[in-house]
């Protein structure tokens, strides 16, 4: 997680689904494990993905 780390000892958000997504398809690496984000003031939930270059890619749940 230190790599993720900004300089103020916080976490983008953005930079933590990445990373959390990538560990999830290279180390734990079973099928079916699938991660959301739900926005806060919508509460509308998008599924995320990692193409082949390792970049999010949100899909909307009906």
């Amino acid at each position: 997680m230190e790599a993720i780390q900004n300089e103020d000892g916080t976490y983008d958000q953005n930079k933590v689904e990445k990373a959390f997504l990538k560990f999830l398809k290279e180390r734990v690496k079973i099928d079916g494990v699938e991660l959301y984000s739900v926005e806060k003031n919508t509460g509308k939930a998008k599924k995320l993905t990692l193409n082949s270059n390792n970049s999010i890619v949100p899909t909307d749940c009906p």
